[in-house]
């Protein structure tokens, strides 16, 4: 199961966390695989990416469990310069 899944369709982008059973807390590897997932984004020729979440939390913030190293990875604008609108729905 991967942890963010990246679609495209008509100029936008689609990044959808993928960790339903923990509701979307924040880990290490979700961190990455955002920053990852804006980075391809930032490289792409879409206009806007939408950030979306499985299950019934969008994100419930920290895993206390498995507290990630660097939470700003997962922060558009914070972890990597973005010159292309997100929006968090």
């Amino acid at each position: 199961m991967s942890l963010v899944k990246v679609e495209s369709s008509e100029g936008i982008t689609t990044i959808t966390m993928n960790r339903a059973d923990k509701r979307n807390a924040l880990s290490q590897a979700l961190c990455d695989a955002l920053y990852d997932a804006y980075r391809g984004f930032e490289a792409g020729s879409d206009h806007v990416a939408i950030l979306q979440a499985e299950g019934p939390a969008f994100c419930v913030g920290a895993d206390l469990k498995e507290p990630p190293a660097a939470m700003w990875k997962a922060v558009p604008h914070v972890s990597h310069h973005l010159t292309k609108p997100v929006i968090c729905a």
